[in-house]
This record gives structure tokens, sequence and C-alpha cells, in this order.
């Protein structure tokens, strides 16, 4: 057929020349989509299709045809995926798609920002952590945002047409945690995130502050963290990560992030920060802090850096068998911060009062003024230090 006539030169991507001369495209007699006939085969009286209809195979559960790649324009080959085409050279298109100049319904997407109905079958559209709003689209279709919420950027969802284009400026997410933030609506994060994040200076209270690097699953930086170990820059609007900002190293990470380490370095168990994104993991085995306080078969204490205990606490510890610049902090007040010594009854002298038990290699178990302390009522290695001082009348520390 005559490449003058519009069906014809206006497809998407060229019709074969075929055997045809240098004026005519080889048109299908059947659409190989719908399997409807095109009228190619049955201008002439004379004519008529000679072969029952060859249609393209279906994809995505019935939602989209296996279309060679080559009869794929290129701004659309990029938006798919195979899916369960048989031929490598298929890929998958939402029946949507398939044609020229289809203009996707116009919807209202995440945080009521301009959006078009998309096929559910755009690996874009069905590859999100948290789904897209379904809006006033239907069934098989999703409500993609016109821009990026949270950089700005075209997603494409509104310029798949050339008859298409966004009819509202980009809205993005309010910033929290001074502009290293965005107010994300709790509904669209996974559970996953949500308990890793929290509100901030967001004004909704829906809303929960997520760093931009979480939001987008980019694989955070790698740093060394702690003890040199391998790790990860994670945000400080994190609280978890917040919370420790001032024992964590900022390392190789920008000012808004410190290193946390892949694994936890007393307990060796991961720590999450090395797997944020998809595909990240460590690259490293655990790396765990050296023990003390040991009686050659189990050890009471962990040799800790010296830059990682509070000062407060400091006092109270010794450094025991830990290498230089390092203090040997009782294990169990590691895993457990808010754990107390087990109660005692002590004995100094003619007077008995309450007491705790100690590991015997913290200052306060080796001896109140050169008076040997009971072990009554303790485990071995332990000392039962009185809460008090009964010369000075002063906290020991045992007992807080």
């Amino acid at each position: 057929m005559s490449a003058c006539l519009p069906s014809v030169a206006n497809q998407a991507r060229p019709l074969p020349q075929s055997s045809c001369d240098a004026a005519n495209r080889c048109v299908p007699c059947f659409d190989p989509v719908t399997a409807a006939s095109t009228g190619a085969c049955s201008i002439s009286p004379n004519d008529a299709p000679k072969e029952p209809a060859k249609v393209f195979a279906s994809c995505c559960g019935g939602l989209g045809r296996c279309v060679p790649q080559t009869e794929v324009p290129n701004a659309q080959q990029n938006q798919l995926q195979r899916d369960s085409c048989a031929a490598m050279s298929d890929l998958c298109v939402p029946q949507t798609m398939i044609g020229s100049g289809l203009v996707p319904p116009t919807c209202r997407s995440i945080d009521d920002a301009e959006g078009r109905c998309l096929s559910a079958c755009l690996p874009s559209v069905a590859n999100r952590a948290i789904p897209l709003p379904q809006s006033g689209c239907d069934a098989a279709s999703r409500c993609a945002p016109c821009f990026d919420l949270v950089t700005g950027n075209s997603t494409g969802a509104c310029t798949s047409s050339s008859s298409d284009s966004p009819k509202e400026p980009a809205k993005l997410f309010a910033s929290c945690c001074g502009g290293a933030g965005r107010c994300v609506p709790q509904d669209q994060l996974t559970s996953a995130q949500t308990s890793q994040v929290q509100r901030d200076s967001c004004s909704a209270s829906t809303d929960l502050c997520v760093p931009q690097s979480l939001i987008q699953q980019q694989a955070a930086p790698t740093c060394r963290s702690i003890g040199n170990a391998e790790g990860r820059c994670l945000s400080i609007c994190l609280p978890k990560v917040a919370s420790q900002a001032s024992q964590l190293p900022q390392s190789s990470c920008d000012v808004a992030s410190r290193c946390a380490p892949c694994f936890d370095p007393v307990t060796g168990t991961s720590t999450g920060a090395c797997s944020t994104a998809p595909g990240d993991g460590p690259k490293e085995p655990p790396y765990r802090f050296p023990t003390c306080c040991s009686d050659g078969t189990s050890s009471r204490g962990t040799c800790v850096p010296s830059a990682q205990v509070p000062a407060s606490q400091a006092a109270n510890l010794s450094a025991d068998t830990c290498a230089a610049a390092n203090l040997c902090v009782p294990t169990q007040k590691l895993v457990t911060p808010n754990y107390t010594f087990p109660r005692c009854v002590a004995t100094i002298l003619l007077t008995s009062g309450p007491g705790a038990c100690v590991p015997d290699c913290l200052p306060a178990a080796q001896g109140l003024s050169g008076v040997v302390l009971s072990s009554a009522g303790c485990l071995a290695r332990e000392k039962c230090v009185p809460c008090t001082n009964p010369t000075t009348g002063s906290p020991t520390g045992a007992c807080t």
C-alpha cells in the first residue's frame, strides 16, 4: 500500500518495505494486537486474506503484547522489559501504548500531584516499593506523577505522547532536616522505612522526614567506620544515626552524614546500614571489638575505643587487657544500655548495706581504700560493691 496513505505514513515505526516497490509499505491484513482487520487485504472485491490473523503473544497477564524490539520506538524501549515473552528480542508493551498518538488519561497522583494513568506492566510502575495510587485509572493502571516529588525532574509519565505535556508546575515534598530530607506521607513508605525515620519539622502529622537518598533507594557511599570496619554514609536525619552522631566517625562522608558500620562491633549482627538499597550489601566479614575482663574461658567485657565512651562513664572504667586508647566496658552494658548489675548485700568490716555484683575488672570492684570486698551472692569474677562508700558516704557508682 502507498506510503501516501495517512494510516501507512503515520505509524510510530515504519512498516517494512518487504517485496513492495520504494513508494509502498507492507501493511498486515490484521492488527497484530487486536486481530481486527486493517482493511489492507480487502480493498478490492477480488481480494481477501489467505491466512488467519496472526497476533503478538500476550504478556503481563494478558495486559501486554510481545512486540519485536525493532518495532518499538526508541523512546519506549527503555521503559519496557521482556516480562514473559519467549523471544529474547521481544519486549512486553502494554496494549494501551501500542499505536501512535495515544494520550494516557489524566489523574491525581501522590500528594495530589498531576499524573497520568500508566499500565502496571511498566517496570517503573510495577517495581515500586509502595504502589502508586489507582486514583481515577482503570484496574490495570496506576497514576504516575508528571514530576519526581523529590528532585522535580520529569518522570516521563506526562510526555509519553507527542500530543501530551504537564499542565501544572512540578510539585515537591516539603523539605525537612535542614534540607537533607523530604516530608513524605507515611502511606508512601515501606514499614522498614517507617521504623527508621521520624516526623522532624514536617507540618503534617501524617508525614515523616525521609533522607533523599533513602527515598530514591540509592546505595549509600562506602566508608570506614569504627575500628576501620566497613560502613556506609547514612544521613543524620535518621534518628538512630543522630543519636550516635558524636560516636560515629564522619570518615569520607559529607557533613550531613556519619559512617555507620555494617555490623555491630559488639555482637557482630547486621546493623542494616549496608543494605538500605536494592543490590547493596556488606563486602567484608563482620568486625568485632576485642574482649577483656576474661578468666581464660569466658569474657565479661569488650574493648571499646575511648573516643566512643561518654566521659561520664569513662571515669568508672579501666583499660584492663585492652590496647592503648581503649577501655574495658562490661559487655552486658553495651548490649542492654539500661542494664543494672544484680543486687547483693555488701559487707565491709562490721557494716552491711545494699550493693551490686560488679565484674572484678572494673575499678569499683578493686577495693575501697585497701578493703577487700566480698563476693558473697555474686557470680565468679564478681565482687559485691556497696552502693555508697561507708567511709565518705559518696556513691561508688556500682548501683547507678
